[in-house]
């Protein structure tokens, strides 16, 4: 795991893995910056996983369902100053 990297363990040994690598200023759809992990190692993407109720066709418990579900909100603002963080960095000064 990289400094770029870090887990949030969830329910049930759900863990949710946030990739800070994956996140693409220049192309915001590309890139899985949040995995969905079970307890077996099967994976999704965070949104594949929130709106099919599975990780990698395995259907988990409605406790993780519901945490997140929890996340969402906070994982949109993250992403969002993320994204503009490395913006920020990409763009050159002004001349």
């Amino acid at each position: 795991m990289t400094q770029q990297q870090f887990t949030i363990t969830g329910p049930r040994g759900y863990r949710l893995i946030v990739d800070l690598e994956e996140v693409c200023p220049d192309d915001p759809g590309n890139g899985t910056p949040f995995i969905v992990e079970n307890p077996s190692g099967e994976n999704s993407t965070f949104n594949c996983a929130l709106g099919t109720g599975a990780c990698d066709d395995t259907p988990f418990p409605s406790i993780v369902g519901t945490w997140l579900e929890g996340l969402e909100d906070s994982l949109d603002r993250y992403w969002d100053s993320k994204v503009a963080e490395l913006e920020e960095k990409l763009t050159p000064p002004a001349s």
